[in-house]
């Protein structure tokens, strides 16, 4: 290849991935020196280095290809700082109903005469603000009325608003209707074949939340049977109407993994808990149990003889690419999921855990299911959990009835760091899981100077050492776990004069920055340690009665 022009040799290296072009600049010197001044080529590696992905198929030559990669420059140097260029607050519409999908704010107003959209700038993306509005009429003429209970979710890059309503039919039986409009102009979606699909249950639907990634809009509804609730996951084809799948047995957790994979989280079947993982496309019929599908489980230490597990929670974001933004976007192969784990022994609540888990832990496991003939292939922790993840106890006001803030995005994490006793001020915790950096760290500076790893000219240090749940009264485990892949974090301050009641303050990963909310301190005296909006929109209530004069949020977008 050396022998041949070198346009020819730049024009082939541009079609590459990452692992091709590092590959081949590895190969010779040639080729390294060919890739270091090919502005394209430093552009697509830099993009692959920080999970991004361009958002244009053209070859990158027909572009300015300089801009981009100083614009991207720039993106990263803001995050590895946690420099925000922009500081906006935006309107509360005074509805507790709300959702927050790719860098878009959806809020109902107080009287539900419309939903209003807020779209989230980027100064250095080039991502301007805007906002529109639906209003209760415009709906109504394509059959939709939002003046009663709703939820809704949003694809801003399909153009797509799901809205649900919940009707109660005869008795116990219930029915939910799901409206698929277009966000922009309220009407019925144009490539949606059916205006709204059906689901009908014979128990009363408590809640019901919905997920959408590219074809599949997925369903969760929580049921009462017996006196306990219980979550049923459907899933549709939204275009085609077609239902895909409608699981007979509950589940405890669900998200997307890919766009045809799904992950989910039965009741204890065994000595643990186990993440389930299945392709969409293999599902014998949409009526169907666990036991029948082609599976990959992914084990979880054992727990305790007489640990009662029924309440869990799985985040990921982005499932799909939601704004392809010029110039570039977040790669959605390239991001974490979280895993929360809530347990008990006779009604006494246990520590809970966070496991943070790349995508990539996940995807090879699941790739190399697909050729062993089992129905099921177990995953044991040791193969996948142990150096494939992260693992954090959870606050202990930290309530799984309301868990669905979406803390995550791409390969980055946030929080609100709670004061300890005697500590008035309260900090953002932020985490980059991004294996590539830190790899990159290791190399240079050697695992025996792990110490210089935190650069103090940045906000971020590195954290390689491994994590330990040792066996104790607290912990569910009957066995020590240790997790140990590597992240780095940073911690941003905010003032109490601002900030005054800490358990009601709450942060958001949005792709171009950090969404903070803070609800009302009239709502101190609800029984309630934590609240936030579940995967993709609700009310922060969606376990227990609305409070009778609740409020949205105050919501403070940082964005880069």
């Amino acid at each position: 290849m050396i022998d041949i022009p070198i346009e020819l040799q730049l024009y082939i290296l541009n079609y590459l991935d990452l692992k091709d072009i590092l590959v081949c600049k590895q190969t010779c010197k040639h080729f390294s020196t060919l890739i270091e001044h090919d502005p394209p080529l430093r552009y697509l590696v830099q993009l692959g280095f920080n999970g991004l992905i361009d958002s244009n198929d053209l070859p990158l030559s027909k572009f300015n290809v300089p801009d981009r990669l100083r614009i991207l420059n720039d993106y990263q140097d803001a995050w590895e700082h946690l420099r925000f260029t922009r500081h906006r607050a935006v309107k509360n519409e005074g509805e507790d109903l709300w959702s927050l999908q790719g860098n878009v704010i959806s809020q109902i107003t107080l009287d539900h005469s419309s939903i209003v959209f807020t779209q989230l700038p980027s100064e250095i993306r080039g991502v301007a603000h805007s906002a529109w509005q639906l209003t209760s009429e415009s709906l109504l003429l394509s059959g939709l009325n939002i003046t009663g209970p709703i939820r809704f979710t949003a694809d801003p890059i399909q153009d797509l608003l799901a809205t649900i309503k919940v009707d109660a039919v005869l008795g116990d039986t219930s029915m939910a209707a799901i409206h698929l409009n277009s966000l922009r102009t309220g009407s019925i979606h144009p490539l949606a074949s059916k205006a709204r699909l059906s689901y009908r249950a014979n128990l009363t639907i408590e809640t019901a939340n919905m997920y959408i990634c590219s074809e599949h809009l997925a369903l969760t509804i929580s049921i009462r049977d017996l006196g306990r609730s219980q979550y049923k996951l459907c899933i549709w084809e939204w275009k085609t109407g077609e239902l895909v799948l409608d699981l007979t047995e509950p589940v405890l957790a669900f998200s997307f993994l890919t766009e045809h994979h799904v992950m989910l989280m039965p009741p204890k079947r065994r000595s643990g808990a186990e993440l389930l993982v299945f392709d969409l496309r293999s599902i014998p019929s949409p009526n169907t149990c666990l036991d029948e599908l082609k599976t990959c489980s992914f084990l979880f230490p054992s727990f305790k003889p007489d640990i009662r597990f029924d309440s869990a929670d799985i985040q990921s974001n982005p499932i799909c690419a939601l704004t392809p933004a010029f110039p570039f976007h977040q790669d959605p192969k390239h991001r974490i999921s979280t895993i929360n784990l809530y347990s008990a022994i006779k009604f006494k609540k246990q520590d809970s855990y966070m496991f943070v888990v790349p995508h990539e832990t996940l995807m090879s496991h699941v790739s190399a299911s697909s050729d062993i003939p089992e129905r099921c292939h177990y995953v044991h922790w040791f193969l996948w959990g142990t150096q494939g993840s992260r693992g954090f106890r959870l606050p202990i006001n930290h309530n799984s009835s309301f868990s669905g803030f979406r803390s995550s995005y791409g390969m980055r994490f946030v929080d609100i760091s709670r004061p300890r006793p005697n500590q008035e001020s309260i900090h953002i915790f932020f985490a980059d899981f991004n294996q590539r950096p830190i790899r990159k760290a290791l190399a240079f500076e050697g695992l025996w100077e792990r110490e210089l790893l935190d650069d103090r000219a940045r906000k971020l240090r590195t954290v390689v050492d491994a994590s330990v749940i040792e066996v104790s009264e607290k912990s569910p485990f009957s066995v020590q776990v240790t997790t140990s892949l590597p992240y780095r974090y940073g911690t941003i301050p905010l003032t109490p004069e601002d900030w005054a009641r800490p358990w009601f303050v709450y942060a958001q990963m949005v792709e171009d920055g950090i969404v903070i909310s803070r609800y009302s301190p009239d709502l101190a005296d609800l029984n309630a340690a934590v609240v936030s909006v579940d995967a993709s929109a609700s009310s922060p209530y969606p376990n227990v009665n609305q409070p009778p004069q609740s409020r949205g949020p105050e919501f403070e977008a940082w964005t880069i």
